[in-house]
């Protein structure tokens, strides 16, 4: 019999024996009876679905949905087989664009790429360029002390000793093809404006002089990187973006969400902000202060117009 405690105002069930979980199952999607387990293997013969996309769909936390021996799992290498294929060139050009993109991590025996839910597609567009390395998809769970929740990892993963070595020098089809897969995993399009903030310098400045030295095609260096040694690129025009989209087309268009980002047309929102502040702190405080500015408080209008990002929702 499930038992009931108060928590800040709400109502929880907490039932035993398991952690997570624990009552019968019924498959919101096609009614099949399935004990006390959902699982994705269930979920992919019935409806095309993982559980984290269930989840979402049905409005239910994953903690209802997961038994205990679902979460915090150890995945074992020994459990993956190495294929008898070797690389080929489009593995090798997609992994390059990954690397640049600072997207392959390791950990443990495994190397894996992951991305949130709403670029499955395009992470699945990585596991089927890649599999016949080894690279499988994995949606693994894991409880998570600060949020008290059960939260999903969606990764393509492979014992690090499958990996072929890194090549860095190739063909101009190659190079396409690498920056493609690069500027589709971490590229942003702002007012007409591509821009790639690169993890690496090198890559940045490498991929500079190859589009300016064989595409004419200009990229101009910002000092506002998220990386340490990194470094923001943008291009340097409005027709070096068109260009280089142009240029691109035939190979972004085949990655999903990355199409959906640079070539379909979205609906466009003004977001407005009030921001209230002391402007007394400002005048003295700020390194940048403002001398037009006298005591009390004011409240800015910010108001910013652009199109709406299918991946985030975001202006």
């Amino acid at each position: 019999m499930p038992t009931g405690f108060f928590l800040t105002g709400t109502i929880f069930l907490y039932n035993e024996p398991h952690r997570f979980g624990g009552i019968r199952m019924q498959c919101n999607e096609c009614n099949k009876e399935l004990g006390n387990q959902l699982d994705n293997e269930h979920l992919y013969a019935c409806c095309g679905l993982t559980l984290q996309e269930y989840a979402l769909r049905h409005h239910l936390p994953l903690d209802l949905l997961l038994h205990a021996d679902q979460v915090n799992q150890q995945d074992d290498a020994e459990s993956y087989i190495k294929p008898n294929n070797s690389s080929n060139q489009q593995v090798q050009d997609v992994l390059a664009g990954l690397y640049m993109a600072d997207a392959i991590k390791k950990q443990g025996d495994f190397t894996f790429i992951t991305l949130g839910i709403r670029r499955l597609e395009q992470l699945l567009w990585y596991q089927q360029a890649l599999q016949v390395i080894g690279f499988q998809f994995k949606q693994e769970y894991f409880y998570e002390n600060e949020s008290h929740r059960v939260l999903a990892r969606n990764s393509i993963k492979v014992p690090t000793s499958f990996l072929p070595p890194r090549i860095v020098n190739s063909s101009d089809e190659s190079f396409l093809q690498q920056i493609a897969v690069l500027i589709g995993h971490i590229g942003e399009l702002h007012t007409g404006y591509l821009f790639i903030d690169f993890p690496n310098t090198n890559d940045a400045q490498r991929v500079e002089s190859e589009l300016a030295n064989k595409y004419q095609i200009r990229l101009a260096p910002l000092d506002v990187s998220e990386h340490e040694k990194g470094q923001l690129m943008r291009c340097e025009t409005l027709e070096d973006t068109s260009r280089l989209i142009s240029l691109l087309s035939e190979y972004l268009q085949d990655i999903p969400n990355a199409c959906e980002r640079f070539f379909e047309q979205h609906e466009e929102a003004i977001v407005v902000k009030e921001l209230v502040f002391d402007s007394a702190h400002f005048i003295t405080d700020h390194p940048d202060k403002c001398v037009n500015l006298r005591g009390g408080r004011y409240a800015m209008n910010v108001k910013v117009k652009d199109h709406i990002d299918p991946l985030t929702g975001f202006v």
